[in-house]
């Protein structure tokens, strides 16, 4: 288990009205999709209920499932999810637990509940098989759906997936990159995340910090240990076709973890390294993200 001192997450009077004023930037991006027509709504789902974003597209490939990142949520596939309703029947995204609209589990912010809730979320929403892409700790929960409900999973797209078997000094140093206690960590994480043509703007810097300031955030990274992490043999038990994407400026995650994924996925997976992307291309690199995966999802 990792320990994180969590004086370095008391919220200081900045940090509380950063927290105010992203919930209102949430309500107006929330308010926009919906005008586009998607559905906003609370699903239940064992004793709480989970956000769910859906969108009935406009296409005849699959429906698709999108899941997010640490300290992300739904709202911030906005732009992918207008994309994709163009080639797609349905398209929808979720909240984690503990992020976003959806509240923490009862048991805590740890991977073990979030994954279970997640489980019975998908099982619900999913009454055909999907195409389910996955960024960062996406990428490990669309890896134990997969394991969970092969039938359900038409293909997966992890993007910079984690849950890297790594050291525990490496863990705790991964982890660290996360705390962002400080303006100049805030600018070596985002500088990290984003790919080298971008200068981190001062409002993604502010973004960040709020995100990672959470406390349910903050416990959820005290929670993370090594047990939980995947295995090669996870990775090649899968049997759906599988599209690996990583961006060889993404520094969060990087070359070791990519190897990881590429070396143990099974044969049918096509794997793909590319320069200009980040960690999260559906933040900075859209264009060239729908360019890469939509030929892989025609052929699926």
């Amino acid at each position: 288990m990792v320990n994180i001192d969590q004086s370095v997450h008391r919220p200081t009077l900045l940090i509380r009205c950063l927290h105010r004023v992203a919930r209102w930037v949430d309500v107006i991006r929330l308010a926009h999709l919906r005008v586009r027509g998607v559905r906003s709504r609370m699903l239940p789902v064992a004793d709480t209920a989970i956000h769910v974003l859906e969108y009935n597209g406009q296409g005849a490939l699959p429906p698709i499932l999108l899941v997010h990142g640490l300290s992300s949520c739904a709202l911030d596939y906005d732009q992918l999810i207008i994309r994709l309703r163009k080639h797609c029947r349905r398209v929808i995204a979720f909240d984690l637990p503990g992020h976003g609209n959806s509240p923490r589990p009862k048991e805590g912010m740890a991977l073990g509940p979030m994954t279970a809730l997640v489980e019975a979320t998908f099982e619900k929403l999913a009454d055909e098989p999907h195409i389910v892409l996955g960024n960062s700790l996406g990428g490990f929960v669309t890896v134990r759906l997969a394991m969970r409900y092969p039938e359900k999973c038409r293909g997966l797209i992890l993007v910079s997936p984690a849950g890297t078997p790594v050291t525990g000094e490496a863990l705790a140093e991964k982890i660290d990159l996360f705390r962002l206690q400080s303006w100049a960590s805030t600018r070596v994480f985002a500088k990290a995340f984003l790919a080298n043509r971008h200068r981190p703007h001062p409002l993604l810097q502010l973004a960040l910090r709020e995100r990672m300031a959470r406390p349910d955030i903050a416990e959820l990274l005290k929670n993370i240990n090594i047990e939980s992490m995947l295995t090669a043999e996870n990775l090649q038990k899968l049997r759906m076709p599988v599209h690996l994407f990583w961006g060889t400026d993404d520094e969060i995650l990087d070359e070791p973890h990519f190897e990881f994924y590429r070396t143990n996925l099974p044969g049918q997976a096509q794997s793909q390294r590319l320069s200009g992307f980040g960690h999260a291309p559906h933040v900075d690199g859209l264009r060239g993200l729908m360019n890469q995966i939509l030929p892989w999802m025609k052929e699926v």
